[in-house]
């Protein structure tokens, strides 16, 4: 049986009304016709918890509630993803002190933790990540002649909070998904991570801002959107493995460095409920 309602709107005496016709509740009449004085069927509205009501007042009448209903019981869900891959980034200077600038590649290893609500269908997914990898470059130093070459070494801890949507059911088995996150890079020994390099050895390396009173390094970067694509495959209907790419952009505190990096990491899921 179709259950809806119509609106529509009616002229009377020159004047426009808008009426709604419940057409679900004649059905529903017929269909509880035989317990009618148990269920108050005036008072049911369109809407899965109300409708779920009614039903289970009708069968608890009729004594036949050997049935389950996976709607009824949908309840938020968490999943945690364990991942890792390769994280490949250029670097930009924007500084007079230094030119030819040329990124590296590393590797990452981190953590997701994701909400699934079910008030959302499953489709749109609040998560949490946490990443620990390395980004850095070179670049030649143009300040001193003792110095000739700048080494950015960047070893971080990033925590990542955005938005996940699935382009399929998450029972599905195949599930491609587009994500955007805000991500904040917090840098493990920040003192050292630029340093002044002679090229020859014929003078030790140094911090970058090493004896400067006008410039230190923060232990952060600036704040930097993500942006996610990807596919998980379900093995289990509890777990199952995830491609993700991962596209960003970055600035050290101070903004005369810029990082634009491409990760791209292969894991593992499992559900906690």
């Amino acid at each position: 049986k179709i259950l809806e309602s119509k609106k529509s709107s009616i002229n009377k005496d020159g004047r426009e009304f808008n009426q709604n016709t419940k057409q679900y509740l004649g059905v529903l009449n017929i269909a509880f016709s035989d317990c009618n004085s148990d269920i108050d069927l005036k008072n049911i509205k369109l809407n899965l918890k109300s409708l779920s009501k009614a039903f289970i007042n009708y069968n608890e009448c009729k004594n036949d509630l050997n049935f389950s209903a996976e709607n009824l019981n949908q309840k938020t869900s968490f999943r945690i993803g364990l991942l890792g891959g390769v994280d490949v980034t250029s670097l930009e200077s924007n500084t007079p002190i230094a030119n030819n600038a040329e990124g590296e590649s590393n590797f990452t290893i981190g953590t997701e933790f994701i909400v699934i609500p079910a008030f959302f269908d499953s489709k749109l997914l609040p998560f949490l990540g946490l990443n620990y990898t390395k980004t850095g470059g070179k670049a030649d130093y143009l300040s001193t002649p003792e110095f000739d070459e700048l080494e950015l070494k960047f070893e971080m801890i990033e925590v990542n909070v955005g938005l996940r949507y699935s382009l399929a059911p998450l029972s599905a088995k195949i599930n491609p998904f587009l994500g955007v996150s805000m991500g904040k890079s917090f840098i493990l020994d920040h003192q050292n991570s630029i340093l002044k390099v002679a090229s020859d050895n014929s003078a030790e390396s140094r911090p970058l801002y090493a004896g400067n009173p006008y410039k230190s390094l923060g232990s952060s970067m600036k704040l930097g959107f993500h942006y996610q694509a990807g596919i998980n495959y379900r093995i289990t209907s509890k777990q199952g493995v995830l491609l993700s790419a991962d596209y960003s952009s970055m600035d050290e505190s101070l903004g005369e460095f810029q990082f634009t990096r491409f990760k791209l990491q292969v894991g593992y899921f499992f559900n906690l409920n």
